[in-house]
């Protein structure tokens, strides 16, 4: 699976958001490297495999403002497993459609999905 890139001009609104908040100066080829491995990271988490049980999973809601055109409050909702070791899993994030508890909606990702696993 290939990574997702940056969109257009993404990179370069990282590097203003950098200098604003941060005073500091980052190239739009240093920010695209970082987030390439980020993002190949993210595909390998993506397609990890889960175990076949969980003994407890937590499901929860998050708000945050995502800019999508115009910035908005949507959910985005953590699914947490604990293995029957006791391990705790992330096993995948979904981003709902509106802020006002309406549904889990469209998960969030490149399909609007950060999935744990297939």
């Amino acid at each position: 699976m290939r990574p997702a890139r940056l969109g257009k001009g993404g990179a370069r609104e990282i590097a203003a958001h950098l200098a604003e908040v941060y005073g500091t100066e980052v190239s739009k080829q240093t920010i695209t490297a970082i987030t390439d491995r980020v993002m190949e990271g993210l595909a390998e988490w993506q397609n990890r495999p889960l175990d076949s049980v969980y003994a407890v999973i937590f499901i929860d809601a998050i708000n945050v403002k995502i800019r999508e055109g115009q910035v908005a409050n949507r959910p985005i909702y953590p699914a947490l497993g604990v293995t029957v070791d006791g391990e705790r899993d992330v096993l995948g994030l979904w981003a709902g459609e509106h802020g006002d508890g309406e549904g889990c909606g469209t998960p969030t990702g490149s399909s609007g999905r950060i999935p744990a696993a297939a």
